[in-house]
């Protein structure tokens, strides 16, 4: 969730206001006036600085797989496990909280329903990464170490947003964890007022199949607990029966985020003419990567606003560095000379898994294309005229007058 902008009330407390709100109270021209019922006491183009609540990203957002299938996550992320260093590699177990019954054949529905647990949980997991967990169990098909890639010396598993259950997969899989503190998908304790908790898994504590889901009237299940394993308890529950199941995450990988930056800014643009400047990331991604755009008007400001200042998110495409977004600047009839605004990232705003590097801002200059026609002197004072198609404009001594035909 994003900071809005904030004041003291006429009660003392504190009033929130978002961007939204200083350009529809109807005062955004003005500064200074006391709080609430005026206006706000900071420059109303600060509105276009503030996030939305849709702009509020909690989740790594950049799935590219690394070269050993592992998915990068960020130093600061959520449900990165205390102390781990970075290029370190890991997983996240839960237990469903939502049942189920275990009469489906196929291993894919399994999958789906945990994944769909993930997604509903913690916030810190994304979509993209939800739909990466899968069921520890097995069908007559395939069996809980296939379906879930723990062959091998493998990674260190925690509990999602808890302790570590295991050193690795020949740990995980000996019959005892290190660790029987159960989560939720929401991380929070798994708890129960069931009188006998059952986790429905289809497999041997070693991994392999036995007694699997939907294969049999009563497949295995099993619970958190060190009696005969957490895996392959010698339990078995009605398939029919609605039961728990474990979820396992991919491998994760702790990395620093990826960068980017502006690119190929030009410093001017010709009143009227559209700006077109580049983001480039520092690596690909498998998604497409949001990067949201703010701009300031500085001096561009004169009668309104010169250029379009409606906020800009420019997406680079899944497996690409680079995107282009354009600023349209208004064609007027006014010679009100040169002018400035400003394009910055809104780093708040960045994917958890991209950081905002230098250049992050750039100044542009509006080149006013409205010349002065006419410039005479009496000797004494100075007289500039600029002709319009609307009117014609006398600058004396530099106060404007204006005379409409």
């Amino acid at each position: 969730m994003k900071r809005p902008l904030s004041a003291p009330s006429a009660q003392g407390s504190t009033q929130s206001y978002t961007g939204a709100d200083l350009l529809l109270d109807g005062c955004s021209p003005c500064l200074g006036r006391s709080w609430p019922t005026g206006c706000s006491p900071v420059p109303w183009w600060l509105a276009l600085l503030v996030p939305s609540a849709a702009e509020a990203q909690t989740a790594p957002a950049c799935t590219s797989a690394n070269t050993d299938g592992s998915y990068r996550v960020p130093l600061n992320w959520a449900l990165k496990p205390s102390g781990l260093a970075v290029n370190t590699n890991f997983r996240l177990l839960f237990i469903t909280s939502t049942k189920r019954d275990a009469t489906a054949t196929a291993i894919a529905t399994y999958n789906t329903f945990v994944q769909t647990q993930a997604k509903a949980g913690h916030s810190a997991i994304s979509d993209s990464y939800g739909n990466l967990f899968k069921v520890l169990g097995s069908t007559s098909a395939v069996n809980t170490r296939d379906n879930t890639s723990t062959t091998g010396t493998g990674e260190t598993i925690y509990w999602l947003n808890g302790a570590k259950v295991a050193d690795n997969y020949a740990d995980f899989y000996d019959g005892s964890w290190d660790s029987y503190a159960g989560k939720w998908e929401t991380g929070y304790a798994a708890t129960t007022g069931d009188s006998k908790f059952f986790i429905f898994t289809g497999t041997n504590n070693n991994g392999t199949t036995s007694r699997p889901l939907g294969g049999q009237s009563s497949p295995r299940a099993s619970s958190v607990e060190t009696l005969n394993g957490p895996i392959g308890k010698e339990s078995f529950r009605h398939a029919v029966l609605p039961g728990h199941f474990y979820a396992l995450s991919p491998i994760f990988k702790v990395k620093p985020p990826a960068t980017v930056k502006l690119s190929s800014v030009t410093s001017s643009v010709l009143e009227g003419e559209a700006l077109t400047f580049g983001v480039t990331l520092s690596e690909t991604c498998s998604s497409a990567t949001a990067i949201p755009i703010r701009r300031a008007p500085l001096t561009a400001t004169g009668f309104d606003i010169d250029f379009d200042s409606t906020n800009l998110t420019i997406t680079v495409p899944a497996v690409q560095t680079s995107a282009t977004g354009t600023v349209q600047t208004k064609e007027d009839d006014r010679a009100e000379g040169n002018e400035q605004f400003q394009i910055n990232i809104f780093s708040n705003g960045l994917p958890a898994e991209v950081a905002a590097v230098a250049p992050m801002s750039s100044y542009v200059t509006i080149v006013d294309d409205d010349a002065v026609n006419v410039s005479e002197s009496d000797g004494t004072t100075s007289v500039t005229e600029a002709t319009s198609a609307s009117r014609t404009e006398y600058l004396y001594s530099g106060v404007g007058h204006s005379a409409h035909p």
